[in-house]
């Protein structure tokens, strides 16, 4: 069976690590993004793995130097950075982009102030939590995009200022706002339109560069007006106080320097858009308290601009923009057709079906196209993904199972659900396909659970695979399989409050013989970290201690036996006051892999690990998360996907999304043997796929010793020389191994039994 191409250049470098021994001690582990197709309602998603999608801002830049415009998109929900190629016909995800761009948070939009040709980043200070502008420089470096900071060595943080009085004071932009930056007087250099600290008046901060013959790469700003357009945002309705006339602001009693009372008022998004190309800058405004754009147009001069018509509905002459709150807009161009991208500001809205609207431009108008762009081409999920890969029907590929808190419309509320992707493909070729949306039936449970993170594993030690689901309140289902048999599923009702265990919420849970007693115990992640006897931890230790088809723990995690700082890991990030742990495990046949993620999206990978688990405390191996970020609220699962002796993980997060990557962490020792002391002449087998008989060629007179294992490594078959013929058809479809080894030889292929 043939692999793809990319497949087998990353097998084929996978096996060149391994044979130098080099990879892991020089570089560290070496991840790329999975290629693996994923189908939904019979169309495959173009970029599945993008990672989900809250609240999103849209620049366009062209990020890998082709010649092309991309867009990339910022989610204000985690500070996570998109980078989406275009190829001029349809984008691309591609990951390893993201680290050219600068960590910021709270807003971030690309324009280029120097007028070099390349996209400058304006961004909410990434260093300092205040409300103000961060501007990056950009450059072309060794045929890459860089970007520094543009540093102000005269002032006391390195953001944007203006004078004020004998002294200075910043740009103000709030760390909710979303300000537009902008030629607004056409004079060839880039001005900030952002709302003032009271949230009721636009500040128009005029860029100086070339009124005073100043490099174009000079950031010298003035205020220029402090009520641009002479508008007023009362901020208890979508209605605009409009001015009389362009002299006075409207309700001038409480504008800026009046001395009046002025509303706190705090939530705005600014764009320009010029639709009847009068080169005078109309407004769009989103607003915190609405769930349109309202529309401004200007009829005074450049200036001094004056807003005399307002349009609630925009736009007006299409259908309007209606999402449940706090919308922006991004002027871009998506495949060379210019338009106006609107999503929300909001990283807690609510609202996770349609809510990313695309208008394509036109002549005289703004027409609606798209009211899910780019997201209907990933997995996405609407909230806090907890993804695990779960062979849901007995054909021995990995499924990839899904919980989250569901999606909603404008007028639904979310429905916590588990949903199933079915791997359609083969052992070697994966392919998902969602195949059902309401997995087991749980949405009938949302009375009592807003959200689900499942978790697979024999936890009654009856040789079948048992399911438990945490929810947001702490407690656990217990989906018991009672085929008894490996492969097979009869679901028996799921239990809720299962074995009386309760964190304190968001229930993370695994499955795993922590102790070898051949039941499975259960690690949980939950959302706060955990203290007693001066020890600190984010996992939680279960021991079974039940028996073969009666499962039981003791539901206090510092009872005996039990641990509520598992491994002694303690993921605290300084910034955020709450865990969310979450913890992937596999056995490799030599050691085990933990791999435990948090709220701020660290990922941690453990992998010496000592038989004496319990009382361990593991030392860390490496971090993912220096070549890895999600996004918040990470969760994680690993497996071999594909049976290359190569683990997959598969990360869900706080926006919604599913993300798989290739990595170069061994699965099995036994299967991946083959890569350290390879000779493929003197043995095959054959054939391959088969249903029935497997052969056994030796081109040598050596005598030899064989073995068939699952891909966990446990072995179903062996024999030597004497017995070239192997009967499978008693084995379940899927991907086995058969190991091969003489005195001087060692081969190993993988067989798919059909």
């Amino acid at each position: 069976m043939l692999l793809r191409y990319s497949h087998m250049i990353r097998i084929i470098f996978n096996l060149i690590a391994i044979i130098c021994g080099l990879c892991s001690v020089l570089f560290g582990q070496q991840f790329s993004l999975s290629d693996v197709s994923v189908i939904v309602d019979d169309r495959e998603l173009m970029h599945p793995y993008a990672g989900g999608l809250i609240a999103g801002q849209f620049s366009n830049i062209d990020i890998n130097l082709d010649g092309i415009e991309d867009l990339l998109v910022f989610d204000r929900l985690g500070g996570v950075v998109t980078p989406m190629i275009s190829d001029g016909q349809r984008y691309s995800y591609v990951p390893e982009l993201a680290g050219i761009f600068p960590p910021a948070k709270n807003w971030m939009l690309l324009r280029d102030y120097d007028d070099d040709g390349i996209k400058d980043v304006f961004c909410s200070p990434t260093m300092i939590s205040i409300p103000g502008v961060e501007v990056w420089k950009g450059s072309i470096v060794d045929g890459r995009l860089r970007y520094d900071l543009i540093r102000n060595p005269a002032r006391d943080f390195d953001i944007l200022y203006i004078p004020t009085g004998s002294s200075f004071t910043q740009i103000y932009v709030s760390i909710i706002d979303l300000p537009e930056i902008y030629d607004v007087d056409l004079d060839g250099d880039l001005d900030i339109l952002s709302f003032e600290p009271s949230g009721s008046y636009v500040f128009y901060y005029q860029n100086m560069a070339v009124e005073r013959g100043l490099a174009p790469d000079e950031l010298e700003f003035q205020l220029g007006d402090q009520c641009y357009g002479k508008f007023f945002e009362s901020g208890f309705s979508e209605v605009i106080d409009l001015s009389l006339n362009d002299r006075e602001c409207a309700n001038f009693a409480r504008a800026p320097g009046s001395g009046g009372v002025q509303n706190r008022h705090s939530g705005s998004t600014i764009t320009v858009i010029d639709p009847n190309n009068d080169n005078l800058p109309d407004l769009l405004l989103g607003d915190i308290s609405y769930d349109g754009l309202i529309q401004l147009n200007n009829h005074g001069s450049l200036d001094r601009a004056w807003m005399t018509e307002e349009i609630l509905r925009f736009p007006s002459s299409s259908i309007p923009a209606d999402m449940e709150i706090f919308l922006a807009a991004y002027n871009v161009n998506v495949h060379n057709g210019s338009g106006i991208i609107v999503a929300p500001n909001d990283k807690i809205s609510g609202q996770t079906e349609n809510f990313t609207w695309f208008y394509q431009e036109t002549e005289d108008n703004y027409l609606r196209s798209d009211t899910n762009f780019l997201v209907r081409d990933m997995m996405f999920h609407g909230r806090y993904s907890s993804p695990i890969f779960f062979d849901a029907n007995g054909d021995g590929l990995n499924d990839i199972l899904v919980g989250s808190t569901g999606t909603s419309d404008l007028d639904d509320a979310p429905s916590a659900v588990l949903q199933l992707y079915t791997n359609v493909g083969t052992a070697t070729e994966p392919v998902y396909e969602l195949s059902e949306s309401d997995y087991l039936g749980f949405s009938d449970f949302n009375e009592s659970s807003r959200w689900y993170a499942p978790a697979d594993g024999d936890i009654d030690g009856d040789g079948d695979i048992d399911l438990i689901i945490g929810d947001d309140a702490g407690f656990l289902y217990f989906v018991e399989n009672q085929s008894g048999l490996p492969n097979r599923f009869n679901w028996r009702q799921p239990v809720y409050q299962a074995f009386d265990i309760r964190v304190s919420a968001f229930a993370n849970p695994s499955i795993f013989d922590v102790n070898g007693d051949g039941l499975g115990d259960l690690i949980i992640g939950e959302q706060n970290f955990n203290s007693s006897d001066g020890r600190l931890g984010s996992l939680n230790y279960f021991q079974n201690i039940g028996s073969v088809e009666n499962p039981d723990f003791n539901n206090s995690e510092t009872a005996e036996n039990n641990d509520h700082a598992f491994g002694n890991i303690f993921m605290r990030d300084p910034n955020f006051v709450s865990s969310f742990s979450s913890a992937g495990i596999h056995d490799n046949g030599e050691q085990i892999q933990f791999v435990v993620s948090n709220e701020a999206g660290t990922i941690h990978y453990y992998s010496d690990i000592s038989d004496d688990m319990p009382t361990d405390s593991f030392d860390l191996t490496s971090v993912f998360s220096d070549n890895i970020y999600i996004g918040e609220r990470t969760t994680v699962d690993l497996d071999d996907i594909d049976g290359d002796g190569f683990l997959e993980l598969i990360f869900g997060n706080s926006r919604g999304g599913v993300t798989l990557y290739n990595s170069d962490l061994v699965s099995n020792e036994e299967i991946s043997s083959v890569i350290k002391t390879p000779d493929f002449d003197a043995f095959s087998i054959y054939p391959n796929p088969t249903s029935n008989q497997l052969f056994i060629r030796n081109t040598t007179d050596e005598s030899f010793q064989w073995r068939l294992l699952d891909l966990t490594g446990q072995l179903l078959k062996r024999g030597n020389q004497k017995q070239t013929n192997i009967t499978v058809h008693s084995l379940a479809s899927g991907m086995y191994v058969v190991k091969i080894e003489s005195e001087n030889k060692t081969f190993t292929k993988n067989l798919v039994k059909e």
